[in-house]
């Protein structure tokens, strides 16, 4: 069964397109979070060694705001090896 997803709050993800000064296509990803938001978070979630990881991932349709991209906690933690 999957692991829900724990989405960071008061953040935004959107993917900008815009024309470099050659006239090419260039894409931006700007993400944006509500300070105190962040920090709380932060604080409740980083790691042991005092590290917090997120991913961005693209949301299926973009919401009526212009994100294009959500942002989550990443708390992988890594399996101890064992010796039988």
């Amino acid at each position: 069964m999957a692991k829900e997803k724990i989405y960071v709050p008061k953040s935004s993800g959107k993917l900008r397109t815009w024309k470099n000064s050659n006239g090419e296509p260039q894409e931006t990803l700007g993400i944006s979070f509500h300070v105190e938001s962040l920090i709380d978070f932060v604080k409740k979630n980083q790691n042991s060694k005092g590290w917090i990881n997120f991913d961005i991932n693209k949301r299926r349709e973009t919401s009526q705001y212009g994100e294009t991209h959500s942002i989550s906690l990443n708390d992988y933690k890594k399996e101890e090896d064992t010796e039988y």
